[in-house]
């Protein structure tokens, strides 16, 4: 007892060092750390080491490590090719999109334009005829060269593989830089806890933010599909009533029914986005894996308190808890790449036809006798 007494009044004049609390040390690793940014949406880890030399140096140690380094390097490259072989498809869709559209709109204006044929006040309207038609061959050539590019490219394949790897990196390295038992204590902070809290900052909350923010994107883009495929119904439905009830007042209206042919290209539009994309069902799914991790991440505030006592398994625990959910939502992703192929082949039969067909009707057109008078 009067041992006890003595140390207590030590302590209290300031003799013996205050022992740090729990919370003081989860606060004080935290700080550390620092709170994840918008400027870690997309990571650098084989920059960390020197940005966390000052602040968390037994982790730098770590990240420095050879294992690590090379980890980090291999995640980088992949995730750089995976942005790359995304972007030239994407590329490359949207432009095979857009000359549908284009080649459409031409073989509307040449359909027209015959019915209308009389009202033209053009000495020579064979050439109306041939540059419509031309122009219309032209665009619907030039996505058919898009599309056959995407697919004898395997650009579709190539994105999946380099993305699929890049995650395989992600994780990897992760699962490497919180699983590393060595390193020293000169900061005082305890290792397990800078390692969860590198965790958190650079995969959990990155991963949090991405899925929500992508969720609202790919919702947003979906609404504004529907948009247009309400539009090119409308469209369709307006122009065939029309042509009906005016065509029988002047037979020339009649032809007012190739407006179909536009609104069927502005759906062919809208569904090899949707069907590229996948708005709609990545809208669902990240939304549901936005909220999986959201209540991981509500678990995180125990999980600080179990490893700054010590424990190594819950840091083991959470780590692989949040990395289930990522690759089930990774697997599922490629799965949706079935999907995407079959818009492509979609889009290749949409050119197809609009070629056939302006390439017919520029034809009948030109050989139309013309009166001049």
């Amino acid at each position: 007892m009067a041992r006890a007494c003595h140390f207590e009044k030590l302590e209290t004049e300031g003799w013996l060092p205050m022992l740090p609390s729990p919370e003081e040390l989860i606060n004080a690793t935290i700080e550390a750390l620092g709170k994840s940014a918008k400027t870690d949406y997309r990571i650098t880890p084989t920059t960390h080491a020197r940005e966390l030399a000052e602040r968390a140096g037994e982790l730098a140690e770590i990240l420095r490590t050879s294992e690590a380094l090379v980890a980090a390097r291999q995640y980088e490259e992949r995730d750089q090719r995976a942005r790359d072989a995304r972007d030239r498809f994407g590329r490359l869709t949207s432009r095979a999109r857009w000359a549908v559209l284009i080649a459409a709109c031409f073989a509307v204006a040449l359909m027209l334009a015959g019915a209308f044929a009389e009202r033209l006040q053009i000495a020579d309207r064979g050439w109306v005829f041939i540059a419509l038609g031309g122009a219309g061959t032209v665009a619907g050539a030039l996505g058919t060269m898009w599309v056959f590019r995407i697919r004898e490219g395997k650009l579709l394949d190539e994105w999946m593989q380099h993305r699929a790897h890049a995650e395989t990196r992600r994780l990897a390295y992760f699962a490497l830089v919180t699983g590393c038992r060595n390193g020293s204590t000169g900061s005082g902070l305890p290792l397990r806890l800078q390692q969860l809290e590198y965790f958190r900052r650079y995969q959990l909350e990155v991963q949090v933010r991405y899925y929500r923010d992508r969720s609202a994107e790919h919702l947003a883009a979906s609404r504004r599909t529907l948009a247009v495929s309400s539009w090119a119904v409308f469209v369709s439905t307006l122009s065939a009533g029309l042509a009906g009830v005016l065509g029988a007042w002047w037979p020339a209206l009649a032809s007012l029914a190739a407006l179909s042919v536009l609104g069927s290209a502005l759906s062919s539009f809208a569904s090899v986005k949707e069907s590229g994309n996948q708005d709609r069902r990545n809208a669902e799914r990240y939304g549901r894996t936005y909220e999986s991790l959201e209540q991981l991440e509500s678990k995180l505030p125990a999980v600080r308190h179990a490893v700054t006592a010590g424990s190594s398994k819950a840091l083991n625990q959470f780590v692989r808890a949040v990395h289930e959910q990522l690759s089930l939502e990774h697997r599922q992703w490629l799965r949706g790449a079935e999907a995407i192929s079959d818009g492509v082949a979609s889009l290749e039969e949409t050119l197809a036809g609009l070629k056939d067909q302006t390439a017919s009707i520029s034809s009948c057109q030109a050989k139309q006798p013309v009166n001049a008078g």
